[in-house]
């Protein structure tokens, strides 16, 4: 299991300042903003290399592809093409995709935003597999978006997509929200999870609100994910579409943020372990497997 945390909840402190952060807290890599006009992706790959971390995802900007003008529609396609030019060129695996951040309802109605967001999907999709990009559709709740708040929605909407190169994104926190059932979620997105995001129900780090978090990641075990772990908390009082903008702000997130990681790491040594158990319950099985024994049973039960 590989665990990052997102670059844009640091608001605007210098990439090389959070990626120091992140690397002394123990994560793996971080999930980009993607966002060209703000890193160079040779400098933004420089820098996080020089922590030894790697872009395990990306995060979208704002864009509006459900808008029922076809000129901002258009533009926000354009958009994503180019967040997916980026993500190749930083070597990252996956962007995130939803509709405008804050836009909680249809400018026309909500059938025809629903159809012309899978249409911008259909032709994000398809350059995604032209770069070797996937791309993962994302819940968001009811006070973000009036699209796509369930898991439910996200899998209907992958499968009518049919691309190989789109999955599903899930967040702990959206899912706090929107799921009567955050565990079924997750089983019954099953092989379509691409990767989750983790917030407790506060947004803050894990055990700060009462997110079940140990028996979700029991249901990812059970349902053999093994992509990347994402931390997008955020500290109290922030507004939910802005970084941090103050020194202690940054102090808290990244307090939740260590916290978080000992909860992960515990969990990756559980993991560990029982698959080592199992390991040398197979093998004790097999040493104590004597063939002769079974064809005197088959014998017997034959008379």
């Amino acid at each position: 299991m590989r665990v990052g945390i997102c670059t844009w909840v640091f608001g605007t402190l210098d990439l090389d300042r959070v990626a120091q952060a992140a690397s002394a807290l123990g994560f793996d890599g971080v999930e980009l903003l993607a966002d060209p006009d703000r890193y160079d992706p040779r400098q933004a790959c420089d820098v996080l290399s020089r922590y030894g971390l790697a872009v395990l995802s990306m995060t979208p900007c704002d864009a509006d592809p459900a808008h029922p003008d076809p000129t901002v529609r258009a533009s926000a396609v354009d958009r994503y093409r180019r967040m997916l030019d980026f993500a190749a060129d930083v070597g990252a695996p996956v962007l995130g995709f939803h509709g405008a951040v804050g836009r909680t309802a249809p400018i026309d109605s909500q059938e025809m935003e629903a159809r012309l967001l899978e249409q911008s999907a259909s032709e994000i999709a398809e350059y995604a597999e032209q770069v070797g990009v996937r791309v993962a559709v994302e819940t968001l709740n009811r006070y973000e978006s009036h699209l796509l708040q369930r898991a439910s929605d996200a899998r209907s909407f992958v499968e009518r997509l049919g691309s190989s190169h789109v999955g599903v994104l899930l967040d702990t926190f959206h899912m706090n929200i929107e799921e009567p059932d955050p565990i079924a979620a997750v089983t019954e997105t099953g092989g379509l999870l691409e990767l989750i995001h983790v917030a407790d129900s506060t947004r803050r780090g894990i055990g700060c609100g009462h997110v079940p978090f140990g028996t979700l990641f029991e249901a990812l075990a059970t349902i053999r994910y093994d992509g990347s772990v994402i931390a997008e908390t955020t500290p109290s009082g922030l507004g939910p579409f802005g970084g941090c903008t103050r020194a202690k702000e940054v102090d808290q997130l990244l307090e939740d943020a260590a916290v978080s990681m000992d909860w992960l790491r515990n969990v990756e040594r559980k993991r560990e372990a029982l698959v080592a158990e199992r390991a040398n319950d197979c093998i004790r099985a097999a040493d104590a497997y004597n063939p002769n024994d079974q064809q005197r049973k088959l014998l017997k039960e034959d008379e």
